[in-house]
């Protein structure tokens, strides 16, 4: 069955981090990893998965043939060479899928032809008919790309695109492959190949942009004005060199600007939040923190002016909703460039209602805590709002000491009580990490286990060197730690101990207010809005 364009506003999806995006340098995969995220690319609506290059290796054809046998529903698609060889790879890989593609490439630009291929004008136009016409017979879909064809000569990059086209490829990607093109230049390039293949007006044109002068996206968008139909793209614009467009940031510009391109995918992009967030823990690798449509800050805002207008209406500064891309909500994030009107009104939402002197006060603390931790979750507000130790750094951790052996750490943490005595807790794990959790564990008896952690080290003094923010799973709820210290061990152990503590707080507060009101659901907005 061939993906059929019949609706000519439809923008085809071709997804392509399980190949281009895998092979860049530290986003390889396994097998069930590749699975898991290819169920999630189906859960996005995805049309067409790239699995894999069937004939790189036999690791990669039996990830291509395992996906495709318990994927169902999208079109499955290998790379493949001009060889014989490579398309009876792909064949073999893609056997169980109900939809399948062979993605042929040959290099086409001046440069790949000396430098590459060593191989004259003419005799690139054979290979590519012949093993298109080869494809033909096996695939019902059968796609041609000429690599780095935004440096090939537009009227040989016209005459191989056509008799890629009537040798049986119904899709032509015309792939900007190191980064080079611009937005006017793209969209004169698709123009004038539409054009071209008036004979062919099935053919669907597609577009592959690589972001190495950071028009990856840009790119996309102009192909599409001039008529290409089909984006082959990633998740959180993975791929070789710096990345491809991202799939996210080139659907939510359709969807963000119908007016202006008047074009549609089936992409369900409620999903984007949770496709970035599978990929990035299945490759090791952290979302930036400004990364559009997903990235952390995607929705947060810090400085006052914006939080003023936040408040009255979010519209004053988002163009999407956090939930139209799967993310929980906007967050105001307060930090030291937060005003007194965020702080009140935060503060209000808690159940506090306070004059200009407990302003002024909670103002002053919350400055000193947002100089030391960074940002202040409701949480630590919360803490600010009612505990008279609130605004210093918190000291329960106050020695580290460990032992390292070939097999694992031995590690001791003194800590402070509430009351202010001393306890001493030990544990051991693979790393200090692990030992100092375990030891974190016993000290507050909660059973918890780490979502996430991001460390960060910008110097070497004992309270700035290293900043950690931790996520701890506890009772089915998330708390977000913060911590700094002079190395990563210090931060992360200290982050660990702030996210255990607003366990406690919070576990504290809601306790008292049940025992106040014991038919009343007091607390349980708290706990969940983590």
């Amino acid at each position: 069955m061939t993906v059929v364009n019949r609706d000519p506003n439809r923008v085809i999806v071709f997804d392509t981090s399980l190949r281009d995006g895998e092979q860049a340098p530290g986003f390889s995969l396994g097998v069930k990893d590749k699975l898991m995220l290819a169920h999630t690319l189906k859960e996005l609506g995805v049309d067409v998965i790239e699995a894999g290059f069937a004939a790189s290796s036999p690791g990669d054809e039996e990830a291509i043939r395992t996906i495709a046998r318990e994927v169902v529903g999208p079109t499955f698609c290998s790379l493949s060479r001009a060889l014989e060889s490579d398309i009876d790879a792909a064949a073999r890989a893609l056997l169980p899928a109900k939809r399948k593609r062979c993605h042929i490439f040959l290099a086409t630009s001046p440069i790949h032809r000396a430098a590459k291929l060593k191989k004259s004008r003419e005799q690139v136009l054979e290979i590519a008919h012949k093993a298109v016409s080869y494809a033909s017979k096996i695939f019902d879909e059968v796609e041609f790309s000429p690599e780095d064809a935004i440096r090939t000569e537009q009227d040989f990059l016209h005459e191989v695109c056509i008799a890629a086209a009537e040798a049986g490829a119904r899709t032509l990607n015309i792939p900007d492959t190191v980064g080079y093109t611009t937005p006017k230049e793209i969209f004169q390039i698709f123009t004038d190949l539409k054009a071209a293949l008036k004979d062919h007006p099935d053919v669907i044109l597609s577009a592959h942009n690589h972001n190495d002068l950071g028009l990856g996206v840009a790119n996309t968008l102009a192909a599409l004005e001039a008529g290409a139909r089909q984006i082959e793209v990633t998740i959180n614009g993975i791929g070789e060199r710096a990345g491809n467009a991202a799939m996210e940031e080139v659907v939510m510009a359709l969807r963000t600007r119908p007016e202006l391109y008047k074009l549609h995918t089936g992409i369900d992009a409620t999903k984007f939040s949770k496709a970035s967030h599978l990929l990035s823990r299945a490759t090791g690798t952290i979302v930036m923190r400004n990364k559009a449509i997903v990235g952390k800050n995607a929705f947060a805002h810090e400085s006052g002016i914006h939080q003023h207008g936040m408040l009255s209406d979010a519209r004053t500064y988002e163009i999407m909703r956090p939930e139209d891309v799967g993310a929980e909500k906007s967050n105001l994030v307060l930090g030291k460039h937060s005003g007194r009107h965020a702080i009140a009104k935060q503060a209000e939402a808690l159940g506090f209602d306070l004059d200009e002197l407990a302003l002024g006060d909670l103002f002053a603390a919350f400055k000193r805590r947002a100089d030391e931790i960074g940002e202040i979750d409701e949480f630590e507000l919360m803490s600010l709002l009612t505990r008279n130790n609130a605004d210093k750094d918190d000291a329960r951790l106050f020695k580290i000491s460990s032992e390292t052996t070939r097999d694992q750490v031995n590690i001791t943490l003194d800590l402070f009580r509430d009351n202010g005595d001393p306890l001493k807790v030990s544990a051991t794990g693979v790393n200090a990490f692990e030992a100092g959790f375990r030891a974190l564990v016993e000290a507050y008896q909660i059973e918890a286990r780490v979502n996430d952690c991001e460390i960060i080290q910008s110097g070497f003094t004992f309270d700035g060197g290293a900043f950690a923010e931790i996520s701890l799973q506890i009772k089915g709820e998330a708390y977000r730690g913060r911590g700094r210290g002079p190395d990563p061990v210090w931060a992360g152990l200290r982050a660990m101990c702030d996210a255990f503590e607003k366990y406690v707080f919070l576990h504290d507060r809601k306790a008292k207010a049940q025992r106040a009101n014991p038919h009343s659901d007091s607390g349980k907005v708290h706990e969940t809005a983590r």
